[in-house]
């Protein structure tokens, strides 16, 4: 039944103007969770000195785990694709922050400045 999911997702791209960002959700193969935000463009360069910049937050596998049950999941191999009809727009990133508050689910983020 796991190979019926994808372990990774878009949530949200937009590539149009001077700026593009693209918004993943990953489940990796040892089981974390990892939703990424990749921009790059002017923007990103005004603002944090760099032409691209990817952030990740990142929930360990046991917390996964503990994240599928609460939403009623057969197993964390469903959420990437609960999350990509959950979150969605450019806010997304933001939603899986808020969604992790919500069920107090632990998670560190990497890449922010």
């Amino acid at each position: 039944m796991e190979g019926l999911f994808d372990a990774r997702v878009d949530l949200f791209e937009d590539a149009g103007g001077d700026e593009s960002v693209r918004i993943a959700c990953e489940l990796t193969p040892e089981g974390a969770l990892c939703v990424s935000k990749h921009t790059a463009g002017t923007l990103t360069s005004w603002v944090f000195g760099q032409n691209q910049r990817v952030v990740e937050l990142v929930v360990a596998p046991r917390d996964t785990d503990r994240l599928s049950a609460a939403l009623n999941l057969a197993g964390a191999h469903q959420l990437p694709a609960l999350l990509r009809v959950e979150l969605c727009g450019g806010d997304a990133f933001e939603q899986a922050r808020g969604l992790l508050e919500e069920f107090q689910v632990p998670y560190c983020v990497y890449g922010a400045n």
